[in-house]
């Protein structure tokens, strides 16, 4: 396990604004506060969202769309998010035979994928970490911070390993270093 990233937590000062609207959205939607989920293996969950906790997907399991909020997001092998996964404030690891259906979206988080397979777009805002061995068949985007962020929290590095295959790779800041291995096979490079 990674364990958590040093931000301070949705609840906290980095914006109470957002925080309170996440909490009166997540009170009205009944999304999970402050407690982790585990979706057992075989099984299937309906989409989730969870605030301060982690959602842990054993080797089979499914889940329909999942939201993290400074928490972490774990795919064993061979389980699946079937549509869109949104990490914010925590970490995504990824383990061989894992698969994304959707979008990927991650702002301030932290990514560990080998041996996965992301079937739509994957977005990048101040994200660092490693993705080896993996697929992502449509484009990844390293973008500038979110509007509601500050700043990126110091430089942040993005390493694209061996065995990697990107249709698309754009860099659209500077605040995250992007080094792409000799061995990982990207379609096209965009820097801006």
């Amino acid at each position: 396990m990674l364990g958590r990233m040093k931000y301070q937590r949705a609840s906290g000062s980095r914006c109470p604004a957002l925080a309170a609207i996440l909490l009166a959205v997540s009170t009205l939607t009944g999304c999970v506060i402050d407690r982790s989920i585990s979706v057992p293996p075989g099984e299937t969950r309906g989409p989730t969202r969870v605030i301060d906790g982690d959602v842990d997907v054993e080797r089979g399991g499914r889940i329909e769309s999942v939201r993290v909020i400074d928490g972490e997001l774990t795919l064993n092998e061979d389980s699946a998010v079937t549509g869109n996964a949104h990490v914010t404030d925590g970490a995504l690891v990824m383990r061989a035979g894992t698969r994304i259906g959707g979008d990927l979206i991650a702002h301030h988080a932290e990514l560990r994928l080998t041996g996965a397979q992301i079937d739509g777009e994957v977005e990048l805002f101040c994200v660092g970490g490693r993705i080896e061995d993996s697929r992502v068949y449509a484009s990844v985007r390293v973008r500038r911070k979110a509007l509601w962020y500050v700043d990126c929290d110091g430089p942040r590095r993005l390493v694209i390993g061996p065995g990697t295959v990107i249709d698309r790779l754009v860099v659209e800041t500077r605040d995250v270093e992007v080094e792409v291995s000799e061995q990982a096979r990207i379609g096209e490079i965009r820097r801006l």
